[in-house]
């Protein structure tokens, strides 16, 4: 009995399946884990790019709001009623309406 326990704690056969099974393991984990971080830097990226372009179309915006009311001073005489009334503009596919509301804009 003491011969079998004896070689039963010498004996190491299978021991390379368990180290290759663990490391297997880990190595699934680190994979799972870089997927996760590739998808999340994705979706990130992406909102950042649509927040980007949302902010420079807004600026694009104001910029020709701010044009155009110029032009309305552009040869030193006081704009009329008619030059505030509501007007609209495109870009590209979309269209906003500038509506006067009192003496506030608000675009539509």
């Amino acid at each position: 009995m003491r011969s079998q326990l004896k070689k039963l704690r010498t004996d190491q056969r299978g021991i390379v399946l368990v180290m290759a099974l663990m490391l297997m393991g880990l190595l699934a984990a680190l994979a799972s884990s870089y997927a996760i971080m590739v998808r999340s830097d994705t979706v990130l990226r992406g909102a950042a790019g649509q927040d980007r372009t949302a902010f420079y179309a807004a600026e694009a915006g104001l910029n020709k709001g701010m044009a155009e009311f110029g032009n309305l001073f552009s040869n030193y005489q006081l704009p009329t009623n008619s030059d505030f009334n509501i007007k609209t503009t495109s870009f590209n596919t979309r269209t906003g309406i500038v509506a006067r509301i009192g003496r506030t804009a608000r675009i539509c």
